[in-house]
């Protein structure tokens, strides 16, 4: 009896349908484990302290993406190209240790004006600064692996840095022991455990010695700017908040956050999977298709999600959090209003026109941090969230304007929901979960 033989091109895709699905897990698992972890440091911590660690936290977590200076996409790039491997890594550390350096410096002396005068607190900024060189290190790691098509490691990082976060915290919070100080700890070293994921990335000590440091450090620059922008317009709100308007109301718009990162799932997911399918077709009918697809599923939940939220936000994070429902409302508006703009920024990149994108981030930065300055100290929470609405809507509309005068594509479609399309696309879904089922 003959045995049905794989072609070659069936396994090819099956082995590409298995990294998509591995760089779709590792995508969602840091958000994930932050929506997780988010109701147990509320229910462990307060609204002033929940607020605390995020003052204490949100300079790293920028700092630690901004000190990298593109270098992990860099080595991406020449490693894709087969001119290195784990050895690229060993030659930007010389690079990322000198950038690390200058940000750590950068946050010890920002800290006492993050702090608003709080020494604990200035000393907990200050202290993350010693994480950013293993930090970059391992981004760097992830980048090795990203080029050699190493998605089952990238995703295996992401995990065991997902649960080294929240196994700690919740084991603490049940003991009643978490504090500011040990949260603040867990979040910014557990990240590092994930590099067991890399042991066995392999070397390339020979093809590694093609590539100049200043080769890694001109193709990083043109990338940094835009994901530079992009940390930007998500974490200084919370670096700006607590000298303006205190603890409290960081606290509060923190757990705002947390409750809109549930659509930010459904977002990281569809731009993912659409950047590689727009690079290799561009095809200006599926481009609108899928924009107007998850403009639709981001409305429907964040209509769902915000309509409940007066019913679970105190029982799930605490009592005290009530009062985080009205940024909460603002930034799911944000997320779902801005979904369109979303997928035009990820085409503007598939389509080689990344400078673009990351002109209107820089433009939406400083339009943000006006309105931060303008409004959270008067609103609080709620003036941040509307900052937020602020600089991610003028993102959006210039990612479509772009689009539309750079490259060609209408986009006048992109925001017409068409019934007939979800039908479809809830008639995919099932039918996907029936076979799997």
């Amino acid at each position: 009896m003959s045995q049905r033989k794989s072609s070659p091109k069936g396994v090819r895709k099956q082995s590409k349908l298995r990294d998509l699905g591995a760089a779709a897990v590792g995508n969602m698992m840091a958000p994930l484990a932050s929506f997780a972890s988010a109701p147990i440091l509320a229910q462990a911590l307060g609204v002033s302290e929940r607020g605390e660690l995020a003052a204490a936290t949100a300079p790293f977590l920028f700092a630690s993406i901004a000190a990298t200076v593109g270098v992990p996409e860099s080595i991406t790039f020449f490693t894709a190209r087969r001119r290195g491997g784990t050895g690229l890594v060993w030659r930007s550390i010389p690079i990322l240790a000198v950038v690390s350096v200058l940000a750590a410096l950068v946050i010890y002396f920002a800290a006492p004006l993050i702090a608003a005068g709080d020494a604990r607190l200035s000393l907990l900024i200050q202290a993350s600064g010693v994480s950013l060189l293993p930090t970059a290190v391992l981004a760097a790691l992830r980048g090795a692996a990203a080029g050699h098509g190493d998605w089952i490691a990238v995703r295996n990082e992401r995990v065991i840095g997902a649960v080294a976060r929240l196994a700690p915290i919740a084991v603490l919070a049940a003991l009643g022991s978490l504090t500011v100080t040990s949260a603040a700890a867990i979040i910014v070293l557990s990240p590092l455990i994930g590099a067991l994921a890399f042991i066995r990335l392999r070397h390339h000590p020979r093809s590694a010695e093609v590539v100049l440091q200043r080769n890694m450090l001109g193709y990083g620059w043109r990338v940094w700017i835009g994901s530079l922008s992009g940390i930007l317009l998500s974490r200084l709100d919370q670096i700006l908040l607590n000298p303006l308007a205190g603890p409290r109301e960081l606290g509060l718009y923190v757990v705002a956050v947390n409750i809109s990162d549930v659509t930010l799932i459904v977002m990281t997911t569809v731009t993912s999977i659409m950047f590689t399918q727009d690079a290799r077709e561009r095809d200006d009918a599926v481009l609108a298709k899928t924009a107007r697809l998850t403009f639709a599923t981001m409305l429907l939940v964040s209509v769902v999600v915000g309509a409940s939220l007066p019913l679970w936000v105190e029982p799930f994070f605490g009592a005290g959090f009530h009062d985080s429902i009205p940024a909460a409302w603002v930034m799911l508006a944000t997320y779902a209003l801005t979904a369109p703009g979303v997928v035009a920024g990820t085409a503007l990149g598939a389509r080689g026109r990344p400078g673009s994108r990351s002109t209107s981030l820089i433009v939406a930065v400083v339009v943000n941090c006006a309105a931060v300055v303008l409004l959270a100290p008067h609103l609080g929470a709620l003036g941040t969230a509307l900052a937020t609405f602020l600089g991610n809507g003028t993102a959006a509309a210039l990612n479509l304007f772009f689009l539309h005068k750079r490259i060609g594509v209408e986009v006048r479609h992109f925001h017409a929901i068409r019934v007939m399309e979800i039908w479809d696309l809830w008639r995919a879904v099932r039918s996907r979960l029936v076979r799997e089922s």
